[in-house]
């Protein structure tokens, strides 16, 4: 456990804090078609036209998915991380013994 894994604990529960509202609504700012995300890739030249995050089927399926693990991944990141923390270091000594 170092400095990265304790940004990286911080950021999950960051996220996790995030009301519903104020996380759809970040969203709708960086996928809009004068978000961020559009912006940046009409400026740096990658894109001409803006691309269709939220009206488009194909990408709206991608972005509704993305924003949804975005927001569930954090929560079981962190019950996974404490269900770990609470396991005896014997069962991981076992088990590196064991070649798993």
């Amino acid at each position: 456990t170092g400095r990265w894994s304790a940004w990286l604990l911080a950021l999950m529960v960051f996220v996790c804090a995030l009301p519903p509202v104020v996380n759809g609504s970040v969203w709708k700012f960086l996928l809009n078609d004068a978000g961020l995300i559009t912006t940046v890739l009409t400026s740096t030249g990658l894109r001409d036209t803006p691309v269709p995050f939220l009206y488009d089927q194909h990408w709206a399926l991608f972005s509704v998915a993305f924003v949804n693990a975005f927001a569930a991944i954090p929560f079981n990141t962190l019950v996974f991380r404490a269900a770990l923390m609470t396991t005896d270091p014997e069962v991981f000594e076992a088990a590196q013994l064991d070649g798993a």
